[in-house]
């Protein structure tokens, strides 16, 4: 499996659209404290650092849908993935390996504007006001978050051969989870729900937290109350896609 991803990240570090990636999510780390203190000296505007960390919350979904999509759909579209097979690699390795590709890549994005907005926001806007231990479970909630995107849309395009396709779906599957978490956090917000104790709240409290679109909502309030469930959702997300992936992709007839 090594070898499996000495190739991947050779293909990585040639990537335009992963630069491209690499370059927006730092470029906004650095644009938004600087536009954060601008307002402040010019209106007089009260910003946190924590308000403006959050951001990019509402669209890491997107930004790991593009990416994995694009990328590991090339593999099908040249014909790696059968070449790979070919050349005597068990499927098994090849999806651990397109799964631990898609994890680090996407990480990096992430933890590479967090590190960006951070260490220029304290000097621009002020330090965090928040506890440390707050920031801290929200920075590696956002990260396994993300690990559970890269989970998620490794299997869409791992067990769908066309590129197209696959691209579509990872999008429209971020788009929906994202939909869905919104409108569940706009009834829980509603004042029909406010002192409701019916089965149907609790629904909408358990999806909430289950999707990690709907964690990341939450976060964005700095809400982390209910920060084990949130862990545990999302290994026990990540682990079900990628077993029923694993699965899938064991039995494809790959043409």
């Amino acid at each position: 499996m090594n070898n499996l991803l000495s190739a991947y990240f050779q293909r990585l570090l040639k990537s335009r659209l992963y630069w491209c990636l690499l370059g927006l999510m730092i470029l906004s780390g650095i644009i938004i404290p600087i536009l954060a203190h601008r307002e402040m000296i010019t209106y007089g505007t009260d910003y946190t650092l924590e308000s403006r960390l959050v951001w990019h919350f509402l669209i890491i979904g997107f930004i790991v849908a593009v990416f994995c999509s694009w990328f590991l759909g090339t593999d099908y579209s040249d014909g790696t993935i059968r070449n790979k097979i070919i050349a005597g690699n068990s499927r098994l390795k090849i999806y651990i390996s397109a799964l631990l590709i898609c994890v680090i890549a996407s990480v990096i994005l992430v933890v590479a504007h967090q590190i960006t907005i951070i260490g220029l926001g304290t000097w621009l806007i002020a330090p965090f006001k928040t506890d440390i231990h707050t920031i801290s479970l929200i920075i590696g909630i956002t990260i396994l978050a993300t690990i559970t995107f890269a989970g998620i849309n490794t299997m869409i395009v791992m067990i769908n051969q066309n590129k197209a396709s696959s691209s579509t779906i990872c999008l429209v599957v971020s788009l929906l989870m994202f939909g869905i978490s919104f409108y569940v956090l706009s009834v829980l917000f509603s004042s029909d729900m406010a002192h409701s104790d019916s089965i149907v709240k609790q629904i909408y409290e358990f999806l909430n937290i289950f999707l990690p679109t709907g964690q990341l909502l939450n976060l964005i309030n700095l809400q982390v109350t209910q920060a084990t469930e949130m862990i545990i959702y999302n290994i026990l997300i990540l682990v079900i896609s990628t077993g029923t992936g694993i699965m899938v992709f064991e039995q494809k007839n790959l043409k």
